[in-house]
């Protein structure tokens, strides 16, 4: 099997297109877990900053911290979960796609 010259120029020149849209991806995909992970330890967060005197304890502040958890672990963390599956099979059937193009029989 060999190189086919023409497909490489032109998945160099697609890649170079696409390379902002799938750095934004990503990008979306590392901040959707972050808020994830933040929601989930909002509730150790709130204890730590009351062990550390950086406010006052207030049980409001803890009851939204852990309705933040609830819906973080129930609600965003399977959406999160779904999303990275989907790009990550997106970016998979891509390389397969370039491979299929560029070694090509002819």
């Amino acid at each position: 099997m060999r190189i086919n010259g023409l497909a490489l120029v032109g998945l160099l020149f697609l890649d170079v297109v696409l390379f902002g849209f799938a750095v934004g991806l990503v990008a979306i995909i590392f901040s959707l877990w972050l808020v994830v992970a933040t929601f989930i330890a909002s509730p150790l967060l709130v204890v730590l900053a009351d062990v550390m005197h950086l406010q006052a304890f207030a049980l409001w502040r803890l009851i939204l911290a852990a309705l933040l958890a609830a819906v973080g672990f129930t609600a965003i963390r399977p959406f999160a979960t779904f999303i990275t599956r989907k790009i990550k099979e997106i970016f998979v059937g891509y390389w397969v796609l370039h491979q299929q193009t560029l070694y090509r029989k002819f």
